[in-house]
């Protein structure tokens, strides 16, 4: 199956110069208008180091052989995960402790977390349109991570330095709100800079083992950044004699100066993919509903959602566990705080140590059988936590490390993310990087919410005995909990994550795009489409005409009815009336109404429970409720702009069934289109590279760029 082999009367000499040809002009549309633009300060006769290269043998065979990405662009694209990746982590261990020691109440701190997510939801969708929509000479993602750096280390700065910036609010409810403040715009500026940085990496490769290397290097500086973001604040404190407040201060500075370097180089040296900048711009729910159609993406996105529970069960629970189930401190004379540490920083280096194992592992099995070989690791090595008892220091520990080898597989993610957006280029015709990476990273800052606040409230309704001072010296101690208390802290821990493995491990076993060959030949469908051919869809087996075949009329109309889902296109086929649709549009933007102002109320009404130990996070989820329903709100109220529009216009009956035909929904009644014979693939193949500029054509079988003719 698939573009090639669906030309059933090609002979191999036919089906080997397709071949040849999808790859030249794959490889010129893409790999060199992203990765070669700093390469013309070069002489002819002395190129860059690692400079890119096409092989004609590794492009007709279909191989990773057919692009090589310089490790400088690795590197220029990985670096700023350090910071991003570090500053992640210390909010996330640290600040709520360094605010609870300036005077934050811990219920106003999850409030004001809560707060900034339930913008992420509004936010994050609008950026990510934004970015995709926008066409600058400098492209589509640089302008925002230009001007967004700045605002992200600013931010981030201001949020570590409340104890040395504004000292006088120390002791008093006021940090409370510095927090939320400046959380907030923390957030913001995220959603500035990394949605865009985020979309940047798809564009850089389209070779499946290439991308995995890519994210590799980018996973390394993540994953040293997240050990630094957990070791910084107490280090530098022993290291220089730093108090608190100083060594946060210092923190900030540093992580924020090597994120604006970082980016900044980034945007300097590395050019977008010049095809992008010329498609036009689509609705904002059009592009969302284009995006979720993605029949590959909607498996990953479950997949992620259940990764997701799993992760921030285990680490909400975790120090409960670690005091009350293993207890360590009562066996040894350190701390149970110190061999939380001691802990995070083992998991956390396992997981670099792991790293180049599973880009091997990669390289050797595939990526989709290294991509499930990590899923079913990460659950099996949890599950080894059942064998560990109370005082169980040693083995612990070494589970500890088992279970932090997973994490280092973590770039497969965003490395299968990345085909996923091909195909949907291939079915669309247009790439939303942005779109894509948003929602992968919107699904956990949702569910980070209720699956770090629930847990609390099953082990405070399970009879959870509060610390006290026993010995009058101002520290609380940690008493002796009731078995129904540590049932439960194990059940969390131990048996939500690997549940949500299996069922995430079954999913990514049905995810459809296997195997490199299933890559080559989307590629291939992409090129066959640009150059006005109808191509097989790999996926599902349906011939999928070329949109370029449609007027800029009938495009814009296509737009139009991608407002809505394909339940309503196939009744707009049948009653060819947009009044019932108008109607159930109309129901729905009241519910969404309705539930928004129900939030509102729920946040004024609960206000209070912030102050209870069980029951605060109640607020923080009608907070998340008001996001939603906004987002839920201006969705709908675009839809029924769209209708009104429709309604205006008329409904074409025959267009619409053209258009599901186009997005891979034909009806019955209409004849699936058909493929081309092979000699006139081979014909509009061979005009379309006589077009390709000579610096982008290969250079015999050595391969290789003129460096000064581009």
């Amino acid at each position: 199956r698939g573009a090639m082999s669906s030309n059933p009367g090609g002979n191999d000499s036919q089906n080997r110069e397709i071949r040849e040809l999808t790859s030249e002009i794959r490889a010129a549309d893409f790999h060199y208008s992203a990765s070669v633009a700093r390469l013309s300060v070069q002489a002819e006769n002395d190129p860059r180091p690692g400079a890119p290269s096409v092989s004609p043998e590794g492009a007709v065979d279909g191989s990773s052989d057919a692009y090589k990405m310089p490790l400088w662009v690795k590197l220029a694209f990985g670096a700023p995960q350090f910071s991003i990746f570090s500053i992640y982590m210390l909010i996330s261990v640290h600040c709520t402790i360094y605010y609870e020691k300036l005077g934050a109440k811990l219920a106003y701190l999850a409030f004001f977390t809560a707060f900034a997510r339930s913008f992420d939801v509004l936010t994050d969708p609008l950026m990510s349109w934004w970015s995709d929509s926008t066409r600058t000479q400098y492209g589509r993602r640089r302008p925002f991570i230009a001007v967004g750096c700045f605002c992200f280390a600013i931010a981030q700065f201001l949020l570590l330095s409340p104890g040395t910036v504004a000292p006088y609010l120390t002791g008093t409810n006021g940090v409370s709100y510095w927090y939320g403040t400046f959380f907030v715009l923390f957030y913001l500026s995220d959603t500035l800079c990394n949605v865009p940085y985020n979309a940047f990496g798809p564009e850089l490769t389209e070779d499946t083992v290439e991308r995995s290397n890519m994210y590799f290097v980018q996973n390394m500086f993540g994953m040293v950044g997240t050990l630094m973001g957990a070791a910084a604040p107490p280090g530098f404190q022993v290291a220089f004699d730093f108090s608190m407040e100083w060594s946060f201060t210092f923190v900030g500075m540093v992580f924020g100066a090597w994120f604006i370097v970082t980016q900044l180089n980034l945007v300097y040296s590395l050019r977008e993919r010049e095809a992008s900048q010329k498609q036009a711009a689509v609705p904002l729910v059009t592009s969302m509903n284009r995006a979720l159609r993605n029949g590959p993406f909607a498996k990953i996105l479950l997949a992620s959602f259940l990764d997701s529970v799993g992760w921030f069960a285990l680490a909400a629970t975790m120090p409960f566990y670690l005091q009350y189930v293993v207890r360590p401190g009562a066996h040894s004379e350190t701390s149970d705080e110190m061999w939380l540490a001691i802990g995070l920083v083992m998991f956390f280096c396992s997981a670099i140590v792991a790293t180049p194992f599973w880009l091997w592992c990669c390289r050797k099995f595939g990526k989709f059988r290294t991509w499930l070989a990590f899923n079913a690791m990460n659950g099996l090595t949890n599950s080894l936590f059942i064998f560990v008892g109370e005082g169980n220091i040693a083995a612990a520990m070494i589970v500890t490390c088992l279970n932090g080898a997973p994490l280092g597989a973590r770039f497969l993610n965003d490395s299968t993310l990345a085909d996923t957006i091909d195909y949907d280029e291939f079915m669309s015709g247009e790439r939303r990087e942005a779109q894509f990476t948003m929602f992968i990273s919107f699904v956990p800052k949702i569910v980070s919410i209720p699956t770090q606040a629930l847990p609390i409230a099953l082990i405070a309704a399970a009879g959870f005995v509060q610390s006290v001072d026993e010995d009058g010296d101002g520290e609380v101690d940690p008493q002796d909990q009731p078995d129904s208390v540590k049932n439960v802290i194990s059940l969390i821990y131990i048996g939500l994550p690997v549940v949500m493995n299996i069922f995430s491990f079954y999913i990514k076993w049905n995810y459809p795009i296997y195997n490199e060959e299933m890559n080559r030949k989307i590629s291939e469908g992409i090129v066959m489409h640009s150059s006005g051919l109808p191509a097989e869809d790999p996926v599902t087996g349906k011939v999928i005409p070329p949109k370029g075949n449609l007027t800029p009329e009938e495009i814009n109309d296509g737009n139009l009815l991608d407002h809505f889902s394909l339940n309503d296109l196939k009744r707009l086929c049948k009653e060819a009336d947009t009044s019932s649709l108008h109607m159930s549009l109309q129901r729905r933007r009241q519910l969404g109404g309705f539930l928004f102002v129900l939030s509102i109320a729920g946040v004024w009404g609960t206000f209070s429970l912030l102050d209870d130990v069980t029951l605060n996070f109640i607020p923080s989820m009608f907070q998340i409720g008001i996001g939603l329903s906004m987002m839920y709100l201006v969705i709908i109220t675009l839809r029924v702009s769209a209708a009104d529009e429709l309604n205006k216009k008329g409904v074409d009956v025959e267009f619409v069934r053209k258009w599901r035909a186009q997005i891979g929904d034909p009806p019955k009644k209409l004849s699936a289109a058909k493929l081309p014979g092979p000699a006139a693939v081979v014909a509009r193949l061979r005009e379309r590279v006589a077009k390709i500029a000579p610096s982008l054509r290969r250079k015999g079988p050595g391969g290789g760029v003129d460096v000064q003719l581009v």
